[in-house]
């Protein structure tokens, strides 16, 4: 039952990504689904200069002097509807160069039967802005780092990590435990963490944000398109 029910859960985790990574759909993607604007202005946060497009499949890149100042607060998404019925929430919380994001992994895909929550943490650093070929600019981040919790608020998911003594932990309902060592939980949390490290892209539009599409990088470990999933900010 243990395996059965983790490997659910990286199968969730897998398809919520983006986190932080993305995610939702890429921007090409079917006309029924949101667009993110396309801005062909240059880097707001740079003084308005246009780094123009160098050719490559990863656009142009530019140092800005504000960093991560834009994405400052914490940004929420709907729930949305993952792989095999479930569906989850999240949100995304900046404070300075230090970061949080949240998945809330549901049973069912109207997310009201709350399975598991999982919380990564760590630090972001600046690493420019870049115009991608859609002519949106988007700032660059690479996270270093980064823990993983885990919150199981199934009692079925409790009983078979107590009876297995997974990681070593004393599980309980609503109990974070941290997984970031923990190998019989790696493929859980080692593909998101490794995404984060790779490369993220932000794209904010007032409060409004979209990320990086994960399964579309470049050859800089960047993705090269943003995802459709919508990030609002609640708090600044």
């Amino acid at each position: 039952m243990q395996t059965n029910k983790l490997t659910l859960l990286a199968l969730v985790l897998s398809s919520s990504m983006l986190v932080a990574c993305g995610g939702g759909g890429s921007s090409s993607s079917s006309s029924d689904e949101p667009t993110p604007p396309v801005d062909n202005s240059g880097d707001n946060n740079n003084g308005g200069d246009e780094t123009p497009a160098d050719g490559n499949e990863d656009g142009g890149n530019t140092v800005g002097a504000t960093g991560l100042e834009s994405l400052q607060g914490t940004w929420v998404y709907d729930c949305e509807a993952v792989e095999g019925g479930s569906g989850n929430t999240g949100s995304l919380t900046f404070d300075g160069d230090n970061y949080s994001y949240v998945i809330e992994s549901y049973e069912d895909s109207s997310c009201t039967n709350l399975e598991v929550v999982m919380t990564f943490s760590g630090t972001h650093s600046f690493e420019g802005t870049q115009i991608l070929s859609s002519g949106q600019t988007v700032i660059k981040t690479r996270a270093s780092d980064v823990t993983a919790e885990m919150a199981p608020q199934d009692a079925e998911w409790i009983s078979a990590m107590n009876q297995s003594n997974t990681c070593g932990a004393d599980w309980e309902i609503g109990k974070k435990v941290d997984i970031t060592n923990c190998a019989a939980l790696e493929m859980v949390h080692t593909e998101l963490t490794s995404a984060l490290k790779n490369g993220t892209i932000f794209h904010v539009d007032g409060d409004v944000m979209y990320t990086g599409q994960d399964d579309m990088s470049g050859s800089a470990g960047y993705p090269t398109q943003l995802s459709t999933r919508v990030h609002t900010r609640v708090a600044q």
